[in-house]
């Protein structure tokens, strides 16, 4: 009887290690954690645990950049991609645990043409604890909340946002590309100004509803807030308006 309690206990002690192991501990064991600028300076070249929010840009910037960062404890990021990554957009504005290599800049050679930023190249990202997946349509990243006054566009600001509300001024500065500066008046009478805009796909909707994709910033000592460039102009209400593949979604 004894035998059998030893052997038995034996098994449960394996089992438990085993669990903890696959499910506490995880690839990550032993890792110098890296949540801060200080953590990268501290830790370049070197792998270790990452802790932040996953963030997708929605749209393109220049030479096409559209990165992929994780956005650490102090409000710095780290740039995970260029581009987007399909298979991670399930991570899209949630908490992540990540392991892998951090640089202060892209690791890479200087003959590489590359973005001088901190960079993390990941070995596998996992949500945090408590976090749930974003379950939309496979490839397709999570819609952006719309702002209509200035309550939603305070809580939202810093992030990727849809801008919906009336077109109340449109200026044209020079013959550029982006050689446009316009004014949205959002529902409660709150202002958003657009310092750079597509003239082109502005022109005719004034007075009219129109959504911007952009991300919002609360201007500082200001009354109202402003948009980033890049951004996009849709008439009338348009989820995914400007992102790619938007017509399939």
């Amino acid at each position: 009887m004894n035998r059998f309690v030893t052997v038995f206990q034996v098994l449960i002690m394996a089992m438990l290690i085993a669990c903890a192991s696959d499910g506490n501990a995880g690839p990550e064991a032993g890792l110098p954690s890296c949540e801060t600028t200080a953590d990268v300076k501290a830790n370049h070249g070197k792998r270790v645990v990452v802790r932040g929010v996953y963030l997708q840009d929605a749209l393109p910037g220049g030479k096409r950049l559209q990165a992929a960062t994780i956005l650490l404890g102090d409000g710095s990021s780290l740039i995970r991609s260029y581009r987007p990554v399909p298979a991670e957009f399930r991570f899209i504005n949630r908490k992540v645990v990540a392991s892998g290599k951090v640089f202060t800049d892209a690791g890479l050679s200087r003959d590489c043409q590359q973005v001088m930023a901190p960079h993390f190249y990941p070995d596998e990202i996992r949500l945090a604890p408590g976090e749930s997946p974003y379950e939309g349509k496979p490839g397709v990243m999570p819609p952006l909340p719309f702002v209509t006054d200035r309550k939603s566009a305070g809580a939202n600001a810093g992030k990727w946002v849809h801008v919906f509300g009336v077109l109340e001024s449109l200026e044209k500065l020079n013959e550029g590309p982006v050689g446009g500066r316009a004014v949205v008046l959002l529902a409660d009478g709150t202002k958003v100004a657009a310092g750079r805009v597509n003239y082109n796909s502005c022109a005719g909707l004034t007075g009219k509803s129109v959504t911007m994709t952009a991300v919002i910033y609360e201007n500082d000592g200001r009354n109202g807030f402003e948009i980033s460039f890049p951004n996009a102009v849709c008439g009338g209400k348009k989820p995914y308006c400007g992102m790619s593949g938007g017509k399939d979604r």
